[in-house]
């Protein structure tokens, strides 16, 4: 009987364990979330949309910074992993017409032309160090397409 109470109790001390380990990841991702989301709206004039502060952290927070967090993408004080960039460049799809005439959807990355300006909002938001790496791969002519000089990407 003895045995079997400290089995109970055993189990009972793992599973809120477990329970604490799976609440602390819980908030570290949202507080994550929440400084992505702080990062991203930084310098952003929020009253330009038109729509409420809320709404626009919001949609911030739910379109690119949760979906971040819980990837992983987001270093403790808010900025990005380069990940995130990979990402929004695979996720974005283009549609295109193959010989026969018949569309054909392909990741917008494999259009684009070389010289062509690349997208560089959120490469503003990634350690300065996963940028220069980042950017030693691309072709040498690349250039930002809000014209923000590639030196000038990233965050410490």
């Amino acid at each position: 009987m003895l045995g079997q109470s400290l089995v109970v109790l055993a189990l009972l001390a793992a599973s809120s364990l477990l329970t604490g380990c799976s609440s602390t990841t819980s908030n570290r991702q949202a507080s994550r979330a929440a400084k992505c989301t702080d990062e991203l709206l930084r310098g952003v004039n929020q009253q330009a949309s038109g729509a409420s502060t809320a709404a626009v952290r919001h949609y911030v927070s739910v379109t690119y910074c949760d979906r971040f967090a819980r990837n992983g993408w987001v270093y403790a004080d808010g900025a990005l992993s380069i990940a995130a960039q990979r990402w929004l460049l695979r996720g974005g799809r283009c549609a295109t017409a193959t010989p026969g005439g018949t569309a054909k959807t392909v990741p917008c990355e494999s259009l684009r032309s070389p010289g062509e300006p690349i997208e560089c909002a959120m490469l503003h938001h990634v350690r300065k160090s996963e940028v220069r790496t980042y950017v030693a791969g691309l072709p040498r002519d690349t250039r930002c397409d809000d014209g923000t000089p590639l030196d000038a990407l990233g965050v410490p």
